[in-house]
């Protein structure tokens, strides 16, 4: 190999090498747990969804995080590739109430036999989608995340 070619495939390679390096993730995760409240009081059995923010002061890069709240609301967030924490910044949050989601055929009969079917809904519908609003902040220096709600309007008439 001449003298020149050797020199082009060598900057070639540490030009790759450069760019790959600097491809990296250019996000920070940091370990982000809260608590969920419906009209003040903690949510269990709520999954819970935090999608980094891309628009305003939002860097809205990174991975979606995921919980569950536990019988006293609180939750701790995980990405969706298993690391555990949420990305640093402001995140719009997405809010499914499993109790409905997962009703086995079984818990639904009963439930008709008992005439309380169908089950009273706790979340409003558009709390499934980013459209209805919820954002929450995950702090570089950490700190519970608190996320009040109010309940579903129909369940107040």
């Amino acid at each position: 190999m001449n003298k020149q070619l050797r020199k082009s495939v060598i900057l070639s390679g540490l030009l790759l090498v450069g760019l790959v390096a600097g491809c990296g993730p250019r996000y920070k995760l940091i370990p982000a747990q809260g608590i969920l409240k419906i009209d003040g009081q903690p949510a269990a059995e709520i999954n819970v969804m935090f999608m980094p923010d891309s628009v305003g002061e939002g860097k809205g890069f990174g991975p979606t995080s995921y919980g569950m709240t536990d019988q006293s609301g609180r939750f701790v967030l995980r990405t969706t590739d298993g690391r555990e924490g949420a990305v640093v910044g402001r995140h719009r949050v997405i809010l499914s109430d499993t109790t409905i989601e997962q009703l086995s055929q079984e818990r639904e009969e009963e439930l008709k036999r008992q005439r309380k079917w169908p089950p009273q809904q706790r979340l409003d519908d558009r709390y499934g989608t980013i459209a209805a609003g919820v954002t929450a902040e995950v702090k570089e220096g950490g700190g519970e995340i608190t996320i009040d709600i109010p309940a579903f309007l129909a369940n107040k008439q």
